[in-house]
């Protein structure tokens, strides 16, 4: 049996919004050292249906596919040069993918940046993953005064939620992962608005089990109308496990607040 490995978690960078505030593009890459391989893709979220547009995601993701890791995704004739370099390989396929996506991207007017409210990225050593908290705007903490501002709680969940349905068929199984987005007082008591379920899919890979989410980022979406309420978008790395070594991903999803 091939022993099991640590794996390097993939990196990731905020393209943005359109001016419109209607889609958000983001791009994950890695230097994967585990399988000897590059993996990047670009992926632009449609705030109104809350998938992925059609093309996207466009690139190379962490997960087997038909046999094939990385998995090709997205309708293209880009391949992994393997004679280059770990560090040169991967410079060449996000470059090839920019290149291939930029037509879009521009078509899109994606050049708004966003805010970044909260989250917590890989390297944080934190035991509590799957709940983040956060405010709309920047004030400094203080004891004397304390902040104002209405706090939001985001959590995720899986469902469903039992490594053993996939372990134990050897199957794969495609999850969900549930975002609640809700009102907290300053106990961190549940306020009286009722919550907001936002779901993603999360399909899964072949030999990989969906094993946790961790939220990364929380970013303000610019908004699309006066009166519109307030939306953020949430990016989360969607960890699973596999008896080589484990792989991961990012997703992205648009979640209106409470």
């Amino acid at each position: 049996m091939i022993a099991r490995k640590l794996a390097s978690a993939p990196k990731i960078r905020i393209i943005g919004f359109s001016a419109d505030g209607r889609y958000f593009a983001y791009e994950q890459f890695e230097d994967d050292t585990v399988s000897d391989t590059a993996i990047a893709a670009i992926d632009v979220i449609d705030r109104d249906t809350g998938r992925s547009m059609a093309g996207f995601p466009f690139g190379f993701l962490g997960m087997e596919k038909n046999g094939q890791f990385p998995a090709r995704v997205g309708d293209h004739r880009i391949t992994i040069n393997e004679n280059l370099s770990g560090t040169a390989r991967l410079a060449q396929l996000r470059a090839d993918v920019v290149r291939e996506t930029r037509a879009r991207l521009d078509e899109l007017k994606i050049d708004v940046p966003g805010q970044r409210l909260a989250g917590f990225p890989v390297t944080a050593r934190i035991e509590r993953i799957t709940t983040v908290d956060f405010v709309l705007a920047p004030m400094l903490p203080g004891k004397d005064m304390p902040d104002p501002q209405t706090v939001y709680r985001a959590t995720t969940a899986i469902t469903p939620d039992d490594m053993s349905i996939c372990v134990d068929s050897m199957k794969p199984v495609d999850h969900v992962i549930e975002l609640k987005l809700e009102v907290i007082d300053d106990t961190g008591a549940r306020a009286a608005l009722p919550a907001i379920v936002t779901k993603t899919a999360w399909p899964s890979g072949q030999h990989e089990c969906a094993s946790l989410v961790r939220m990364t980022d929380v970013i303000a979406a610019p908004p699309r109308a006066q009166h519109e309420p307030r939306t953020v978008v949430v990016l989360m790395l969607a960890v699973s496990w596999g008896a080589h070594a484990d792989t991961a991903r990012y997703f992205a999803a648009f979640a209106r607040l409470p």
